[in-house]
């Protein structure tokens, strides 16, 4: 049972939030937009974010899922993984590969980039600071851009599953 009630979705003062979520979402909205809703700008402040780093990135659609699903599992966000795991599956992860992110430390069998986004992500997620050899590690196989939006999509990913999870949004 979620910590809130959702807002009056009727309400005058939410119809343009509504209206603008509910067309992002395809005509639906999901209980973390109507969680949001609380704070209208809020959430379109977030869907922004999270359209920029799902759409306008040029970090590979499976490299990105990679690492929202080792966050959701780190942060035991069962919303964002239940979100996430068809997409991951569709951007090219295979079952096996997801359950391998569930182990403790790094799993094997992945290449060098998943393995370095791994432990990117389990050092922010974990202790939030990255210590710097890691940081070289990343810096030396990634260009700068793709830097930073790894470490933008690992951060954005962290804030939405400590979100769902202190308010305890329902999974759909």
């Amino acid at each position: 049972m979620p910590r809130l009630p959702y807002p009056d979705l009727n309400a005058p003062h939410l119809a343009a939030a509504v209206a603008e979520l509910s067309k992002a979402r395809g005509g639906q909205l999901l209980n973390v937009d109507k969680t949001m809703l609380h704070r209208p700008e809020f959430a379109r402040a977030s869907r922004e974010l999270f359209r920029v780093v799902r759409t306008s990135f040029e970090l590979s659609e499976r490299l990105r899922e990679l690492v929202i699903c080792r966050v959701a599992i780190l942060t035991r966000a069962k919303y964002e993984y239940n979100q996430h795991e068809k997409l991951a599956l569709r951007a090219g992860l295979t079952q096996d590969e997801l359950n391998a992110l569930r182990q403790p430390g790094v799993p094997v069998g992945l290449d060098e980039a998943d393995t370095l986004a791994i432990r990117l992500t389990d050092a922010m997620t974990l202790d939030v600071q990255v210590p710097q050899g890691l940081f070289d590690q990343v810096r030396a196989r990634f260009s700068e851009k793709l830097v930073v939006e790894l470490i933008a999509t690992i951060a954005s990913y962290n804030y939405m599953s400590r979100f769902l999870e202190a308010l305890d949004i329902e999974v759909e």
